[in-house]
């Protein structure tokens, strides 16, 4: 017989056992036959899937303990072995392995297994032992005596039995679980102990920690223990095991990636890991790659299902002392928890148990072993019970001062709020979820918060703060709670206010108008006389201002017209049959000047300045409107109108001011969407000063506060059309139409989607297709944009100036030069009827260019007067368009020095500096190229060109195209033309593009079949 079987050891299946050992009804299992098993049976690779086995996990040290166990008794000697190890390691398949072995040496081998459920039994582990050691029992041993009191002399003559049977054959007692066995039964096992020696007896037992837990000095004085008896810890599996395990299992060895994500899974938990390979094998699941959420999933299930077997078998005490641990889990000190405990449980030898069956982490703080345990165990509570225990945890974390968050998150397994310290630490806790990131984590705890007893000003104020929490996620969900909070009487007048203002901030203008109309109708019809001022403060029903005692109800009515006015003028202007302008609901020119409420005077500033009237009085309106603090006027969109007519009325520094401390404010109250209001009006102030670079920053902020996905459809076109526009001034064509083309392909956008934001998309199309060479798309758009405009009243030049573009749009697809000039005077008549420098100086220098394009001689003096006028305004971008449109008109016309006596090369290269200075890349190339061809001498190329005939069919073209045309027909290529010219290559095929229209052709070649011979060379 072979002293050491190691692929015994290693692998024993259950068909393997059956023909050992039959499975006695009471849980023991006595031999039968004593053949060995084929050695190499346990080595053999198993087919995929078709059986899982039992797998041991031994290393060749731990195999040789065992066998040296068993060995050593089968020589006459004695030893006691404890294999200790957390559920699932091994034990038990360890055990039928030592069993196996033990009958193959010819040892007498008694295996049985403790139970919970006896432990309340006299002598069940040992009876049982006795039941599978027939003819063991002492004489006289009546049936009767298995239920006498077990007193030290009974154990005693019970034991001297045991070593009666081991010393007429070596005996093997095998006890499984020996930690659950009956107290006397745990006596007479630790009395074996110091009897070992006595006889050839091995004592072999399982336990989830070291066995005997006390000290055996009280029991018994007569000998000591063998010295070389051994603790077998069982652990979880490495890496090579797992490959082991799979070679078994699935019929093929695991790879690197395979054995770390399914030690990442099951924590190398044997039990977990074979019966979820063996379910994996099953599917068709091979051990390589990394794994997936199916695979976690799987192993889950099946720690799952180990779980709540264990659970099964604690006692009540250790179930209460570990679903105290779940609630908690590591964020609340034990020893705080211990307290709770009511079924009189010693909490820390409770622990050591738990931590010993693996359900409770090792290491600190004290949490359960894994989500998984913390779930099944507060699973079999009921709702009631589970609710009432998070309550309870939650009170002790408040009282030992844990952190806010904590205590939150614990509250949220409670029915309610169990008292008002309880809210007060969920708003804090959400608030500082917000300022982390964490979103989804402060909705949570404020949607819980909303369900406590709550005043009507308590449950508004958590109702905006909710709506804030969960705008970016979940933004219906944010304005239905913004409108149950606008349309609630009784409340406070400012929080119901705010409610309407947080939906305009986001766009979401119907909501807004149908709660400001529900709510108009609830107030009646206005006072004879209606007071003058204003302010919202703390929701009272009489606010004192300078004119004395004023009714909230008007102050409230006035903001709610107002607030309307916005939502109807502005986000959701009509896009077809419009009413006229005088028809709307803009407050009369006579009536502004006596509107002193804050909020009033942002709207009506806001709608003179659209509509590019009475810009003195629109910018003192502005200005009125920011000078209450916040918690005077708290609503963000009037603020935000505002500083856009401060925007347009030039005060540029008081409208860059109002919007820095919009955003600030915002940000501290939480109001994303009037944050991102406020970057975008930033962004509209750097993008007029051709500020791109900022801009760009701007916008990337506006996103990060409020994504794209988060803004209502009606106001979400206005990041992308800017964003589309910085594209285009710098050149970067191909990224502005993926920025156009991505919101015109989502579900948002529709195609008679109305509103500012949406007209503004549309100029920004259009300059994109201007940009392409595809003036006939522009001109669609264009036309559409002043129809929209026009209808609305919204003449002023710098909101969107849609006439210049339109006009560059006409003469590129060859429409009659008598409506583009009409249009150019039309944009300077309205810039000079709104009088400031940046629209004047802009309209002129729209009229320069598209002029110098049809070679109109005035151009050159419009050029010289813009560049003069937005030298004082800080439209760095426009002025550097009109130094380089100086320079080029001088280079092309060989002279030396500009209109004004200016050298042309300081012009470009002051055109050159700006362009640089504000990311217009584009600009700041064909200006490095016109300088460059002014230092080459490039002039006289272009003064031989102007020298050659033109033929008379080809009157129709601009002088910038004629010229690119001669140079074409002489056979210079497009990049000598451009050199020559000083111009960029694209702008060389863009006027080609335009001839061949306009001359009714399609290639270059027949360009040179329509100049006449003597035209040529």
């Amino acid at each position: 017989m072979p002293a050491h079987p190691p692929a015994a050891l290693r692998a024993s299946s259950d068909s393997d056992r059956a023909a050992t050992f039959d499975a006695d009804p009471a849980g023991a299992e006595v031999m039968k036959v004593t053949s060995a098993v084929s050695p190499g049976r346990g080595d053999s690779a198993v087919p995929a899937a078709s059986k899982a086995g039992k797998f041991i996990v031994l290393d060749d040290s731990q195999r040789a303990v065992v066998d040296d166990v068993l060995l050593t008794v089968r020589g006459g000697g004695s030893r006691a072995l404890v294999i200790a190890g957390a559920p699932g390691t091994g034990r038990s398949t360890t055990l039928h392995a030592a069993a196996d072995t033990g009958r193959r040496l010819g040892i007498t081998v008694a295996h049985v297994r403790a139970e919970s459920s006896e432990q309340r039994l006299g002598l069940a582990v040992v009876g049982r032992l006795f039941d599978v050691l027939r003819g063991a029992l002492p004489a006289g041993w009546r049936p009767d005596d298995w239920h006498r009191p077990a007193g030290l002399d009974r154990l005693a003559i019970l034991c001297s039995a045991l070593t009666s049977a081991a010393r007429r054959n070596p005996l093997a007692l095998l006890i499984d679980d020996v930690h659950w066995a009956d107290p006397a039964s745990d006596m007479l096992l630790r009395m074996l102990l110091r009897r070992l020696r006595h006889a050839p007896l091995a004592l072999v037992v399982t336990s989830t920690g070291a066995w005997p837990a006390s000290s055996l000095s009280s029991l018994d004085k007569d000998d000591t223990p063998p010295a070389e008896d051994v603790l077998l810890r069982l652990g979880p599996l490495n890496a090579a095991q797992v490959s082991e395990a799979c070679q078994r299992i699935c019929g093929k060895a695991a790879d690197a990636a395979f054995s770390t994500g399914v030690l990442d899974v099951t924590a190398g938990n044997p039990r977990v890991l074979t019966d979820t390979l063996t379910d994996f094998a099953r599917g068709g699941g091979q051990p390589t790659g990394a794994q997936g959420e199916a695979f976690a999933d799987l192993a889950a299930e099946h720690r799952g299902r180990q779980v709540v077997a264990l659970l099964d078998r604690l006692p009540r005490g250790m179930i209460e002392v570990l679903r105290l641990l779940a609630v908690a889990d590591g964020d609340v000190e034990f020893d705080r928890l211990t307290n709770l405990v009511s079924t009189g449980c010693h909490a820390a030898g409770a622990l050591a148990e738990l931590r010993a069956y693996g359900l409770v982490a090792e290491t600190e703080p004290v949490r359960p072993a894994d989500a998984v345990v913390r779930d099944r165990v507060l699973a079999g509570l009921s709702v009631p019970a589970r609710r009432a225990l998070h309550a309870a945890v939650a009170e002790v974390a408040h009282r030992i001062a844990a952190r806010d968050e904590v205590v939150a998150r614990i509250l949220l397994g409670a029915y309610r709020p169990p008292g008002p310290w309880a809210i007060g630490v969920l708003r804090r806790a959400a608030a500082s979820a917000l300022d982390a990131g964490r979103r989804e984590e402060a909705a949570a705890f404020l949607e819980f918060v909303l369900s406590a007893h709550l005043t009507v000003d308590q449950h508004a104020e958590l109702q905006l703060e909710f709506a804030a929490a969960v705008v970016v996620d979940r933004p219906a969900a944010s304005d239905r709670a913004l409108a149950q909070v606008g349309g609630v009487p009784g409340g406070a007048l400012s929080t119901r206010l705010r409610a309407v203002d947080l939906l305009l901030a986001r766009g979401a203008a119907t909501v807004a108008r149908r709660v400001a109309n529900a709510r108009l109708a609830s107030l009646g019809p206005a006072e004879a006389q209606t007071p003058t001022g204003g302010a919202l403060v703390n929701g009272d029903q009489q606010e004192s201002t300078s004119a004395g005692w004023v009714d909230a109800d008007n102050v409230e009515r006035r903001a709610l017209i107002a607030l309307r006015v916005l939502a109807e003028e502005v986000l959701q202007a009509p896009a077809a049959g419009a009413r006229l302008p005088s028809e709307r609901s803009v407050p009369a020119d006579h009536d502004l000047g006596d509107i002193a409420d804050p909020v009033v005077a942002g709207v009506a500033g806001c709608a003179l300045a659209f509509q590019g009237k009475h810009r003195e009085r629109a910018g003192a309106l502005a200005s009125a409107a920011l000078v209450p603090a916040f918690e005077q006027q708290p609503l963000g969109t009037p603020r935000l109108a505002a500083a856009t007519a401060l925007l347009l009325t030039e005060d540029f520094a008081a409208a860059e001011a109002g919007l820095r401390e919009l955003y600030a404010q915002a940000r501290s109250r939480g109001q994303r969407s009037t944050a991102a209001g406020a970057c975008l009006g930033l962004a509209s102030r750097s993008l007029l000063f051709g500020l791109l670079d900022e801009a760009t920053e701007r916008l990337a902020e506006a996103r990060t506060t409020l994504p794209p996905d988060a803004w209502h459809p009606t106001v979400r076109p206005m990041m992308t059309a800017q964003s589309a526009l910085v594209d285009v001034m710098r050149g970067e064509l191909d990224s502005a139409g993926r920025i156009i083309a991505e919101l015109e392909t989502s579900s948002t956008c529709s195609a008679d989607e109305d509103g500012f934001a949406w007209t503004y998309l549309r100029y920004a199309r259009a300059a994109l297709a201007l940009a392409t060479d595809n003036p006939s798309a522009a001109e669609r758009d264009l036309r559409e944009c002043g129809r929209r405009l026009t209808a609305c009243g919204w003449r002023n030049p710098l909101l969107i100036r849609w006439r210049p573009l339109l006009a560059s749009a006409l003469h590129g697809i060859g429409a009659a030069e008598e409506e583009i000039r009409s249009l150019l005077e039309a944009d300077r008549s309205v810039a000079a009827a709104w009088g400031t420098a940046s629209a004047i100086g802009s309209a002129e220098l729209s009229a320069g260019l598209v002029l110098d394009s049809l070679g109109d001689p005035t151009a050159g003096e419009l050029l010289v007067t813009a560049e003069r006028t937005l030298r004082g305004t800080p439209l760095r971008l426009r002025r550097a368009e009109a130094l380089a449109a100086l320079g080029a008109r001088n280079l092309r016309a060989g002279r030396a020095h500009a209109d004004g006596n200016e050298d042309s090369a300081l012009l470009l290269a002051e055109a050159r500096r700006l362009a640089d200075e504000v990311g217009a890349v584009q600009l700041r190339d064909q200006a490095d190229a016109d300088l460059s061809a002014l230092i080459r001498g490039r002039g006289q190329v272009r003064a031989r060109s102007r020298c050659r005939p033109v033929p008379a069919r080809w009157a129709k073209l601009s002088e910038a195209e004629g010229r690119v045309v001669e140079l074409a027909v002489s056979g210079q290529t497009n990049p000598e033309i451009a050199s020559a010219l000083a111009v960029t290559r694209r702008t060389v095929e863009m006027h080609l593009s335009r001839a061949y229209r306009k001359l009714g052709i399609a290639s270059r070649d027949q360009l040179a079949g329509l100049v006449p011979a003597g035209a040529k060379g």
